[in-house]
């Protein structure tokens, strides 16, 4: 059997990985919070909104037409509801979507909190048949709240995608809405 000999500073990199917490938080990210209320119920109604613009960005992964917003919630809170993200297309055409048809919106749900597993990927299609030089690009709108009257931190992920689910440009979120 051969020894492997482990630098000091490689251990403690390794110590340290070992330990920590590690949850990456990325560009099209957002960490946000809700107070107590339910959207639509009694009382306090808790919504959060941001504003998603897929632009043009010759640094982007790819140099394809936007075809989707990407979306996805985690609720990282412990003993509250489910909570939910709907994205909304603003200025585009809704494409068709498989099996779905054509739609403005969408949702995705993650419903078990505090497990460290987000919500189902969703996708919106818009309709984006331009070059790169041509292309429109969509502007959405995504709405966070949760199901019951529970405070929640919650982690959002919104990024634009090509027809390959290669990153495009995307702004940073732009938050519309904090309660």
């Amino acid at each position: 059997m051969k020894k492997i000999k482990l630098t000091t500073s490689l251990m403690a990199v390794l110590s340290l990985t070992a330990i920590m917490d590690v949850n990456p938080v990325f560009a099209h990210d957002v960490v946000g919070t809700l107070t107590n209320g339910v959207a639509g119920g009694r009382g306090n109604s808790v919504v959060d909104s941001y504003r998603v613009q897929c632009i043009a960005d010759p640094l982007a992964a790819s140099q394809l037409p936007t075809d989707h917003l990407y979306i996805q919630i985690r609720d990282d809170s412990p003993g509250g509801g489910a909570l939910t993200a709907v994205a909304t297309i603003l200025d585009a055409t809704p494409a068709p979507n498989g099996p779905l048809g054509y739609q403005r919106s969408l949702s995705t749900t993650d419903f078990a909190p505090a497990d460290g597993v987000a919500g189902a990927v969703r996708r919106l299609k818009v309709y984006n048949v331009g070059t790169p030089t041509t292309e429109i690009e969509p502007t959405f709108e995504v709405f966070v709240h949760h199901t019951i009257n529970a405070a929640d931190t919650y982690l959002l992920t919104a990024h634009c995608e090509d027809i390959n689910n290669a990153h495009t440009g995307t702004e940073e979120l732009a938050p519309l809405q904090n309660q």
